[in-house]
Formats: structure tokens, sequence, C-alpha cells
């Protein structure tokens, strides 16, 4: 009767995490978690490489998962209803490609979430937070740093004394630098015949462009005086022959 009673129960929790699409986060004891308490997240964007802290933009959180105690002492996250349509697992929610395929559910889907300047000393907290999983993606950007990539936090988080429910989670923060102009490989000079620059094959603005510069020489006198030379030495030949011709 006893092994009766066990399997259909087995079944019948193997069929509620399947159909509610919760998974098992780790085998940690809840003896002490309390689902009703309320946390925070508090975050200090300073950078290293700056030595200065962030001054500005937004970050906002959104809440992904509920936690859910299970019958051997570990607990399991479970989608919210907002991400409710999201099929990535929640096996491993300390994979970095985990919050940007949430981050990019969220951008799909126009799901809202809390958004909080940063401060001109570089913190922020949210304050006020439920149990659970959080994603916090940076929507508004910072002047001179790069975008911070999106990450998961959980509310409590596990520490050495039991559960921390006013969470530190300070992000990497990286300065931005602006790339230097690009110099042309290979400059084409300008040509001063054909009144353009850059070798540009377009007209240019005073209207010489296909012709050579004005020189002051003149051209019409040249065929002239070839012509004139020509008939001077037929004269001269015939003149020649007339004068052979008398002394004869």
């Amino acid at each position: 009767m006893k092994r009766f009673f066990v399997l259909p129960m087995a079944a019948a929790g193997v069929i509620f995490m399947l159909g509610t699409g919760v998974t098992a986060y780790a085998s940690a004891e809840t003896s002490s978690f309390d689902l009703s308490r309320e946390g925070s997240i508090s975050l200090t964007l300073y950078s290293d490489e700056a030595e200065t802290a962030v001054s500005d933009g937004v970050l906002t959180v959104y809440k992904v998962a509920d936690p859910v105690s299970n019958y051997d002492g570990s607990f399991s996250y479970v989608y919210t209803e907002d991400f409710s349509g999201c099929e990535a697992s929640l096996e491993d929610i300390t994979d970095a490609t985990l919050a940007v395929t949430l981050a990019d559910y969220v951008s799909d889907n126009g799901i809202s979430g809390t958004s909080q300047e940063i401060s001109s000393d570089g913190t922020l907290t949210f304050a006020g937070l439920g149990t659970g999983l959080y994603l916090i993606a940076q929507t508004g950007d910072s002047t001179g740093y790069y975008t911070i990539d999106p990450f998961l936090v959980t509310v409590p988080q596990e520490g050495e004394d039991g559960w921390i429910y006013d969470v530190d989670a300070s992000p990497k923060v990286e300065v931005y630098a602006e790339p230097e102009p690009a110099e042309p490989e290979n400059p084409t000079p300008s040509n001063p015949y054909d009144g353009t620059s850059g070798g540009s094959s377009g007209g240019s603005s005073s209207g010489t462009s296909g012709r050579l510069p004005q020189t002051g020489m003149l051209v019409w006198p040249i065929p002239v005086l070839a012509a004139a030379g020509i008939l001077l030495c037929v004269a001269g030949t015939v003149m020649r022959r007339k004068g052979k011709r008398t002394h004869a």
C-alpha cells in the first residue's frame, strides 16, 4: 500500500514541475528562508580605469522569477507572469547568456520595470523588493562609459551566516574610448590642369575643366608663318631656275 501511494505522488511532482516551468535552483536549506520578507539591491558604479564614479545613466530592474520551496529542503524558481512565455531554462542563473536572453525578451515584449537614475556619486538602490530572481539592465547611457551588460541578481543571497536580503551587486564599468578618425590610405593629389581637386571627375567652378590654362601665347600666327615660309621657298626656287637660264 505504501509503494502504491509514493509512486503517484512522485509522478504528480514531476508533472507539476514540467507544467509550470519550475527549475530547481540549489539545494540550499530553506529553514531560515523567509519568502514574505522584502530586500533590496544596492549598486555602486565606479570605474577603476578612470578612477572615478559614474555620475549619470539609468538602470532598470525587472522581476523575472519567484522562489518556490521544494519538499527536499531546496528551492526552485518559476517565471513571473510577465516572463511566462520565455522558454529559456533557469537551471543555471549564473550563465551570462541567460541575462542577455531575458533582456532581449524584455525588449521584444515591451515589459516594464522599475527604473532609477544613477546618483552623482555612482550609487543607487532598488528597495522594497520581494524575494525572487531579478534582471538589471542599463536603459539610459552613462557619459563616457560603455553600456553595462545585463545581469541577474537573487534576493536573498546565501551568506556564511545565513540569507542576505540587502544585496550588494556592483557591476563592472568600462570607460568608452572615442575611436580616432581613419586617414585615407591613398589620397589622390589635386590636378592643377583640370580645375578640380582630389582627382574628382566633376567640372571645376571656373568652367575650365579639361582645358589647358591660358599662357598669353597666340596660336593663329603659327600656320600663317608656316605658309609664308613655304611661299618664300617656292619663290626662291623659281628665281634660281630663271637665273640659270639667263646665264646660259
